[in-house]
C-alpha cells in the first residue's frame, strides 16, 4: 500500500493551502488532485463526518472538470482514477491507499488535511502505526489571529454578515472556532508519539516575512535539496476581509489567555514572534 511520506496536519487557518500549492508544485513531491484527503479526522474528529464525505465528492467533481476543460488529451485512466474514489468504500484504510497509488516511486507523496491536527488520542495512535515513518510538519499561528481568519472564513461560506455585537459572539462561540486552534491540547498529543526528527513546528508569519526560509526549513527537516519556487511569495488565499469588532478580539484575547501561556513556555521567543 502506497502511504504519504509527508503530512502538513494544521492548523486551520495557517498557510496549509499555500504550502500545498508553493511545496507540492516540486518536482520531487507528489500531491493528489485535491487538497484535504480528511481520512483520519473523518474517523476520529469532533465533527468531520457531517461533511467530508460532500468534501471529497465536490473535490473530486472540481479535479474532472479541470481536467477536462483544460488538457486537450483526455486521459481515461486518470478519469477512472478519479472516480475510483467515490466508490462506497470511502474512508477505509483500501481507499486511502487508492489516493496514492500515482505517486511515483520516485517522489514524496503530500497530505495536507488541517484537520488532522484535531484528532483524538486515539487517532493518533491510528496515524502512528499507520504512518510511522511519515513525517509530520505542523503550521502554528498566534491564537486570536487564527480564529478571527476561521470567524471571517465561516461568515463568508454562510453569506451572512452578523450585525450587532451579540452576531459576532455567536460565532465565535462555535465549538470549532476554539476547537481548531487548541495548541495546548493537541501539541502534547502529538509530540507523545512523534519525536523532533519526525515533527516539524513552523510559525506561521514566517510564510509572508520570509518565504524562502520557510521552505529552506522544511527542505532541511525532510532532507531534500534546495529548490526554486516562483510561487512562494504568493497570497493564495486573501481572506474575506471583513471587519471583526475589537470587543470580539479582546473576548478571544482573554478566551485564549491559557494557549498564549502555554506556547510562551513551549516555544522560543524567536518562534513566538513568527507565529
Amino acid at each position: 500500500m502506497r502511504k504519504p511520506d509527508i503530512l502538513c496536519i494544521g492548523a486551520q487557518k495557517a498557510g496549509t493551502t499555500w504550502f500545498h500549492s508553493v511545496f507540492g508544485a516540486r518536482p520531487d513531491v507528489w500531491v493528489p488532485p485535491f487538497k484535504e484527503m480528511h481520512f483520519f479526522d473523518h474517523i476520529y474528529g469532533e465533527d468531520s463526518h457531517r461533511w467530508s464525505r460532500g468534501h471529497i465528492m465536490r473535490s473530486i467533481k472540481s479535479a474532472v472538470r479541470y481536467h477536462v476543460e483544460n488538457e486537450s488529451n483526455l486521459s481515461m485512466d486518470y478519469l477512472d482514477y478519479l472516480c475510483s474514489l467515490t466508490r462506497d468504500d470511502m474512508f477505509t484504510r483500501r481507499w486511502y491507499g487508492r489516493i496514492w497509488e500515482r505517486a511515483g516511486e520516485d517522489k514524496l507523496a503530500l497530505d495536507v488535511t488541517p484537520e488532522y491536527s484535531c484528532i483524538s488520542p486515539e487517532g493518533v495512535e491510528h496515524f502512528k502505526r499507520m504512518l510511522g515513518k511519515a513525517k509530520i510538519i505542523y503550521i502554528l499561528r498566534d491564537p486570536v489571529s487564527r480564529a478571527v481568519s476561521q470567524i471571517r472564513m465561516g461568515v463568508g461560506r454562510r453569506n451572512t454578515v452578523p450585525k450587532t455585537i451579540d452576531d459576532w459572539i455567536a460565532e465565535i462561540e462555535r465549538p470549532e472556532i476554539d476547537n481548531r486552534g487548541d495548541y495546548k491540547t493537541y501539541i502534547p498529543r502529538w509530540q507523545g508519539v512523534y519525536k523532533e526528527d519526525q515533527l516539524l513546528f513552523m510559525p506561521f508569519k514566517q510564510i509572508a516575512t520570509d518565504p524562502d526560509g520557510f521552505l529552506r526549513k522544511v527542505e532541511t527537516f525532510l532532507g531534500l535539496p534546495p529548490a526554486i519556487y516562483p510561487r512562494a511569495s504568493d497570497r493564495v488565499h486573501g481572506g474575506q476581509g471583513l471587519p471583526v469588532p475589537d470587543e470580539v478580539k479582546a473576548i478571544l484575547q482573554k478566551r485564549y489567555a491559557a494557549q498564549y501561556a502555554y506556547l510562551q513556555d513551549s516555544f522560543a521567543p524567536e518562534f513566538i514572534a513568527q507565529m
